[in-house]
């Protein structure tokens, strides 16, 4: 980590402000919602952190099928497949030019779990706007149902940023408290928790 913000929420029908903490008109982002309570396009406010770009959301069947970014005059989409169980497997990239386009790819068990939250994942900074509203909660359809136990990150042209495997889930009343990381060819295993307070 080598920034961190604070925001305060600001909810009103049909939209949410974030703002700088304790401040009253500093509008970091400002998000646009649908009847489902769900991000349809986040837009910088009039005080913007230039590590939150523009993002357009786009949902088929109710569930985030698309992401649009606006950086440096271009617009970069991901796009975003599940699986017969509801689980996101996949989050791809559109080809930009001659590039292989990158993608995260992610694994599941048979088993379920009714709340669970990931954090070990590497997103490049333009994935910051749609990362927050996901943690926000605002993104239920990216909660998995089923316990997660692998994810690769490939950037453009197949290079491979990141194969971890997922164990040691502790799952205790359809809750995720815990979880290991492990990297193939390696005896470290890195512990992850959560903490539930809703």
């Amino acid at each position: 980590i080598t920034s961190s913000i604070t925001l305060d929420a600001h909810w009103s029908n049909g939209s949410l402000a974030l703002l700088k903490a304790g401040t009253a008109t500093d509008t970091v982002l400002f998000a646009s919602l649908n009847a489902q309570g769900k991000p349809v396009y986040v837009r910088l406010g009039n005080s913007p952190d230039f590590n939150y770009l523009p993002t357009a959301f786009e949902y088929t069947n109710n569930r985030l099928s698309a992401i649009k970014v606006e950086l440096a005059g271009k617009v970069l989409t991901s796009r975003f497949q599940y699986d017969n169980k509801d689980n996101c497997t996949s989050i791809t990239d559109d080809a930009q030019g001659t590039e292989i386009p990158g993608r995260i790819e992610f694994s599941y068990s048979n088993q379920k779990a009714g709340n669970q939250v990931y954090f070990d994942e590497p997103r490049t900074f333009s994935m910051n706007t749609f990362t927050l509203m996901q943690f926000a909660g605002l993104l239920p359809e990216l909660r998995p149902t089923q316990l997660r136990t692998a994810v690769k990150v490939f950037w453009q042209n197949n290079y491979k940023v990141y194969d971890a495997q997922l164990t040691n889930h502790q799952v205790e009343g359809g809750k995720l408290l815990k979880y290991e990381v492990t990297f193939p060819g390696s005896s470290i295993s890195l512990p992850h928790y959560a903490e539930w307070n809703c």
